[in-house]
């Protein structure tokens, strides 16, 4: 009897006079989203099995009308981490994977240049962030969607050198997880986005959430937002790299089926309340394996499996953020208060010393929930380090207004101009793209931020003996300084339906339902949606009817080349015939159940001159808005 009543007491504490009151948690979120510059937010809040608050805020993207609610997918970035932990720790409790074995076990030919060493990694270091894996990231941001392309870098791991001997230390790497959910997939049986998708998300009944970039077209998935100098820039297309989705390049998911997840961490039992994951599991997972180095604003914390751990506010918490270039998010539980929340938010970090960060808005919101003070954890300790009191004459600042490129690459370009009162503001474009936007506030003579609404960034220059402007630098790419043109000055993009692209002022240009044609003396481009697959050959008949007619056609090899935002299938093919010789090229790409394609026919040996120097701009500039 006395047992009884304790456990009842004990469940009065954590459901009765603790429970969370979601309407000053609601008033939180609403004065917080009122005083930042993030588009849109969505969070839920969970205790134990049930979710108790699921709410978005603000649009889904900048211009548009569609809301951000708490069913928008979105990209969660490294909290995926945790889903690759949870999918290995689901077959360490089915008996089929030993989380201490090494990784050759089930990978015989992982290895890196020193196999010694890679030989005695296992499966718990990859999960720990203790490998000694380097971390590289190398075509992170590419959007390669190839089928080998995971296989691909994990092989590459072959030529690369361990920091540090396995299990002695804590390096975030990516490459670890990867390694990890090949792991999984291959003792499933299937690619990992199936596996992850058996495992965690068809179970927990996470049906707005993938790992499978036409599934995220299909569910109508962000693309998020850079950071301008007032206001989001929406970005044409989001992280898509199937080789590290394992690590977080992919996953979306919305708010409300984060909520069945964290729901089934705290039970472990998914939403029929069918036994998920045994509670051994989630304490490993939720202990700390090894140290972390202690962060400024976060304090003291460990790592344990895809999950960190450290103490709040006096609170023991798990916890992990993710950051996927355009979208950031960051999810907290309480694993005594069976209580967990989650904040995701279509935008890339904001400026910390500006806007509340999605750790304080997290934090606060529990704080909120409890009747608790709110709390400065995951503000900045110290004032922005990239302030003093450096002044430019307006004649000083004049001499940076100009075009910065990347020569010989034409995929980066800074414009800097000046505004009525002398300001100067930078507006970064790459592959068509502008990524960062804001005033220019110099350090010194030759260095300065570009402060907007995002984290500040760097850029420095290069001045002669006399004080003439040379170069600049930015994200470790050399600007050279090509002219004055402003921003204001770049071709409009030409719109059809979901359709949008940019083309040089002298090709003449027709457009139809989700279809432009262009044309520029012996050059012409089609490019638009259709349904189905078609092939090659039926793709440039739309452009060239004689790709159809009884010619004499050579196909070459496809191949798949990642150009602006997209991933393609690419495909060249010449035409002989009465009328001359003809080049064309295809490129091509699965978007559900139709096929979007760009197509360029030009006279027989000017294909590639024509790509190179129009056809990959153009490339950079395509759109295709989701339906």
């Amino acid at each position: 009897m006395l047992n009884i009543v304790c456990n009842w007491l004990m469940l009065m504490s954590v459901f009765g006079a603790s429970r969370p009151d979601t309407a000053a948690l609601d008033a939180y979120l609403e004065r917080t989203f009122a005083q930042a510059a993030y588009p849109g937010l969505s969070v839920v809040m969970v205790q134990r099995d049930h979710i108790l608050y699921a709410r978005g805020f603000g649009v889904a993207t900048v211009g548009k009308t569609r809301p951000m609610t708490a069913d928008t997918p979105t990209a969660i970035g490294s909290i995926t981490k945790s889903m690759t932990a949870l999918a290995v720790m689901r077959l360490v409790d089915q008996g089929r994977l030993d989380l201490d074995a090494p990784v050759t076990t089930y990978l015989p030919d992982f290895r890196t240049a020193d196999k010694q060493g890679s030989d005695r990694i296992t499966v718990r270091m990859l999960l720990a962030n203790s490998s000694g894996l380097p971390s590289m990231d190398r075509g992170i941001t590419d959007r390669n969607q190839a089928d080998d392309a995971e296989g691909a870098l994990i092989a590459a791991l072959a030529g690369q050198v361990l920091h540090r001997d396995p299990g002695s230390g804590f390096e975030y790497t990516n490459e670890g997880f990867v390694v990890a959910g090949a792991v999984a997939a291959r003792i499933h049986g299937k690619p990992f986005a199936q596996t992850l998708a058996d495992l965690v998300l068809k179970p927990l009944a996470m049906k707005h959430s993938s790992t499978i970039p036409a599934e995220v077209t299909a569910m109508g998935g962000l693309t998020g937002h850079y950071a301008g100098a007032e206001a989001g820039l929406p970005a044409m297309q989001g992280l898509a790299s199937v080789q590290f989705a394992a690590a977080g390049s992919i996953q979306q998911c919305s708010a409300r089926d984060f909520g069945r997840y964290l729901c089934a961490l705290l039970t472990g039992h998914d939403g029929a309340g069918q036994p998920f994951i045994s509670a051994s599991a989630v304490a490993e997972m939720w202990r700390g394996q090894i140290g972390m180095p202690e962060n400024e604003r976060l304090g003291a914390m460990a790592y344990g499996l895809g999950w960190m751990i450290g103490e709040v506010d006096g609170r023991r918490v798990v916890s992990h953020g993710g950051h996927a270039m355009t979208m950031t998010s960051f999810a907290m539980l309480v694993p005594e208060q069976e209580i967990a929340i989650a904040v995701f938010a279509n935008i890339e970090t904001l400026n910390l010393q500006r806007f509340a960060d999605l750790t304080t808005i997290a934090n606060n919101g529990l704080h909120a929930a409890m009747g608790e003070p709110l709390s400065d954890w995951g503000k900045p300790k110290r004032p922005d380090p990239t302030r003093n009191d450096f002044e430019f004459d307006e004649a000083q600042r004049r001499r940076f207004v100009g075009r910065y490129a990347a020569r010989g690459l034409g995929t980066m370009q800074v414009d800097v101009t000046a505004d009525e009162q002398g300001v100067l503001h930078a507006e970064v474009v790459a592959d068509g793209q502008t990524v960062k936007a804001g005033r220019l506030d110099f350090m010194n003579s030759a260095r300065c931020v570009i402060r907007g609404i995002g984290s500040p960034t760097t850029m420095f220059w290069a001045l002669s003996r006399s004080g003439e402007v040379l170069s600049a630098r930015y994200n470790g790419t050399r600007l050279r300084r090509v002219g004055e043109s402003a921003p204001e000055n770049r071709p409009e993009p030409t719109h059809a339906g979901r359709l949008s692209l940019t083309l040089a002022a002298n090709w003449s240009v027709t457009t139809d339902e989700n279809a432009i044609t262009a044309q520029r003396e012996t050059n012409k481009l089609w490019t638009g949606v259709v349904d189905g697959a078609p092939g090659p050959r039926e793709l440039a008949a739309l452009l060239e009817p004689r790709a159809a007619a009884d010619v004499t056609l050579t196909q070459g090899v496809t191949s798949g080349v990642t150009v602006g935002p997209y991933y393609w299938r690419k495909t060249t093919l010449h035409l002989a015939g009465d009328a001359g010789a003809t080049q064309i090229m295809v490129l091509q790409r699965a978007v559900g159940e139709e096929t979007l394609a760009w197509v360029l026919a030009t006279e027989a040996g000017t294909l590639t001159h024509c790509y190179q120097a129009e056809g990959r701009a153009m490339l950079t500039s395509l759109v295709l808005a989701a339906r």
